[in-house]
């Protein structure tokens, strides 16, 4: 079997990534392989990486023209496109929630081709429990949790988190809306484990309160510190 993956510095932004490997522990090795850290931050000029009988060859770069050994590279299935379906019609991913929790739905957009769905905060572990464990979505890995301050709208805060799916090689982005007076949402600790450390930063950042975190605490700002500096209200230099 041979896969052919581009890789280079025009890469598409994160959201349309154009190389996946069918394992994320394989993304490390392969990168090691290279022995180029820059091939995970996309600096690498653009290279065609061809993988054949446990050998793989770099080219299109100086630098990278040569042929090394990789058994394990054999392993691999063929590499695809992370997706992010834009048709909200034929939206697998959107139908079964829907099917599955339709209260649990509150807006849905699409914008260049990207779609996000608005979860109603008491529906956001219920709603992502499916995602994770239906079959045929297998949204098992949380990849990250930020938040947006839309002051002096209201509700103020959006909480956002990315999801993939390594077996559909899918993105989704979920959306929970949160008012400025003592915002909060629940945590996604009990469903994705790694939330623990997303949410901490969310807190330490924008104020967010995260109910049934396990140890919520500031994660980068000294725990004196006051107010929250990515909120759009807080003063350039800091209170002083």
């Amino acid at each position: 079997m041979e896969a052919v993956a581009r890789v280079g510095s025009a890469l598409p932004p994160r959201s349309r990534e154009s190389v996946i490997l069918s394992e994320a522990k394989n993304l490390h090795c392969f990168a090691s392989e290279l022995n180029c850290r820059s091939f995970a931050s996309r600096r690498m000029t653009a290279a065609i990486i061809s993988v054949s009988g446990g050998r793989a060859v770099a080219a299109g770069n100086g630098n990278l023209a040569r042929r090394f050994q990789a058994p394990h590279l054999d392993r691999l299935t063929t590499i695809q496109p992370l997706v992010m379906p834009s048709d909200l019609e034929s939206n697998l991913t959107l139908k079964k929630l829907r099917e599955f929790a339709p209260q649990a739905v509150d807006e849905v957009r699409e914008f260049r081709g990207e779609i996000t769905i608005y979860i109603r905060p008491e529906m956001l572990i219920r709603a992502c429990e499916f995602l994770r464990d239906e079959p045929g979505l297998s949204f098992r890995f949380l990849s990250d949790v930020t938040a947006v301050d839309l002051y002096p709208n209201e509700p103020r805060f959006e909480v956002v988190y990315h999801l993939l799916s390594l077996k559909n090689a899918e993105r989704l982005r979920l959306k929970v809306r949160t008012g400025g007076e003592n915002p909060g949402v629940d945590s996604l600790v009990p469903v994705y484990p790694c939330a623990n450390a997303f949410e901490r930063e969310v807190f330490d950042l924008f104020g967010i309160q995260f109910a049934g975190h396990p140890y919520l605490r500031r994660i980068l700002m000294p725990e004196d510190w006051e107010g929250y500096p990515l909120r759009k209200d807080y003063p350039t230099e800091g209170y002083r």
